[in-house]
């Protein structure tokens, strides 16, 4: 059994900036600054919104894909973005945060600026194991060197899921532990040269028993599900 232990002695955290859909905490990472623009603005990345559509829309209805599940079984998939559901687009102007003095950064923090929009997304799988309607998903462009990478992040419900999977049904097949407190599934992917490639994945996690006084320890375990790429697609 593969399991993360975390020890519940507090802990100060320092993670990433990246693909942030909330407003900003400036005590818990990047200190942002979100500016709203309308879609054929141009942002300080000098791109704009419809820029970063144009980048990540399909040629036809969809993006298809083939989904390889984590047993090896196959299913064809699409992935669908409505155009029309896109309001605007936000750029996101990050930074460090600030040291008050009392922290010590062990490692350099990411906080690149980025152009976000929203849409609304369809993702389903042939065998109907997923059918799933994602309303108002970030999308992210940020530039890496060589020009942007458009990605995108979204949790799923596992007690609403749109098609037939049932995560604690995939969890008994892969051997993974039942005395689990905490679920989630999340969906992420992105974008290049028309195509698209991603991974649909879970994790669990939960408390040892221990007495009363005792240092307790929680823990968590990736639940690996599959992944897609339209690059497997034959044409």
């Amino acid at each position: 059994m593969r399991r993360a232990l975390f020890s519940l002695i507090p802990l100060t955290l320092l993670s990433a900036c990246f693909l942030v859909d909330e407003p900003a905490n400036e005590d818990a990472g990047c200190q942002e600054v979100r500016t709203e623009l309308s879609l054929d603005e141009l942002s300080d990345l000098g791109i704009s919104g419809q820029d970063l559509l144009d980048a990540v829309l399909p040629e036809g209805d969809a993006h298809q894909a083939l989904f390889t599940y984590e047993d090896d079984e196959q299913s064809a998939m699409t992935l669908a973005l409505d155009a029309d559901s896109v309001a605007g687009a936000v750029f996101v102007d990050a930074s460090p945060p600030e040291s008050d003095g009392r922290d010590v950064l062990l490692i350099d923090w990411y906080c690149p600026d980025r152009l976000e929009v929203q849409i609304d997304m369809d993702v389903a799988t042939e065998d109907g194991v997923f059918d799933e309607h994602l309303e108002q998903v970030t999308i992210s462009a940020v530039e890496d060197g060589e020009g942007f990478v458009y990605s995108f992040l979204q949790e799923l419900d596992p007690e609403a899921m749109g098609g037939s999977f049932d995560m604690d049904a995939w969890m008994l097949g892969l051997d993974s532990p039942t005395d689990y407190d905490t679920r989630s599934l999340t969906i992420d992917g992105s974008f290049s040269a028309g195509e698209v490639i991603g991974e649909i994945s879970g994790q669990i996690g939960g408390e040892d028993d221990c007495e009363a006084g005792a240092n307790c320890a929680s823990w968590a375990e990736l639940v690996p599900v599959g992944a897609f790429s339209s690059a497997e697609v034959e044409g």
